[in-house]
């Protein structure tokens, strides 16, 4: 979960233990529209933010596995078949697809190419093997690049379900903010002449820098970038 998120997450859990323990002074207000959607809105915002954790792990480890699959693909597989080629096969239909490694190309479109050496490799699998190649040296490669495109899209999934996540969680959010604003006015009319318990209530409902209370996040206004366009004389 994002730092400001996690700030807000933790301000609606205060107002949460506020309004359960302060029951005799605010009142039963458990069973009202705006309480019921400030639990709703904790409850699915809690179960968003791990769903977003599970994801960004997800991610991380899908990522690092590509970087090792895309190395070993072209290090292991592609690049003794291209050298192979390039010495043995020059000539050969599919010349072009057997004896270069595109080494400047990533992701799926790596994957396409190592595919495409697999099957320009195929019909040549005798001469790789007379060469003392593993027997199944072609095999390895299309299985190479299966277990890539596996990953790739393994990261792609993980990337949406963290998107979604965050913008669940962030529509919650904003309705467990929604509901404290309509709490507030009940609550400081309940609370009149408590002065104690309305600094407590002031503290619980804010949003601040540290899940200590270290400070309120401040609202930073986004100030445009005007493009300097330059003077041509006529």
């Amino acid at each position: 979960m994002r730092h400001r998120q996690q700030y807000v997450v933790d301000s609606l859990r205060r107002v949460q233990a506020f309004l359960d323990t302060h029951t005799d002074a605010v009142g039963p207000l458990k069973g009202t529209e705006a309480r019921k959607q400030l639990d709703q809105a904790v409850e699915r915002a809690m179960a968003h933010g791990v769903t977003q954790g599970a994801a960004a792990r997800e991610f991380a480890g899908a990522g690092e596995a590509v970087r090792q699959q895309t190395a070993d693909l072209k290090t292991s597989h592609m690049t003794p078949v291209a050298k192979f080629s390039r010495a043995k096969l020059r000539g050969a239909a599919n010349f072009n697809a057997l004896a270069h490694v595109p080494h400047n190309l990533q992701g799926g479109r790596l994957v396409g190419a190592a595919r495409s050496m697999a099957t320009a490799a195929l019909p040549y699998a005798d001469t790789f093997n007379g060469a003392q190649f593993p027997a199944d040296s072609v095999q390895q490669l299309g299985a190479a690049a299966d277990a890539l495109s596996t990953s790739i899209d393994a990261r792609v999934a993980a990337r949406s379900r963290q998107t979604i996540a965050t913008e669940g969680l962030r529509e919650e959010l904003a309705l467990g903010r929604e509901a404290v604003a309509m709490l507030d006015p009940i609550v400081t009319k309940r609370l009149q002449g408590q002065e104690s318990l309305l600094a407590g209530w002031r503290q619980a409902k804010r949003v601040t820098l540290t899940p200590q209370g270290g400070g309120v996040v401040p609202v930073v206004p986004v100030v445009p970038v005007v493009p300097v366009v330059p003077v041509v004389p006529v």
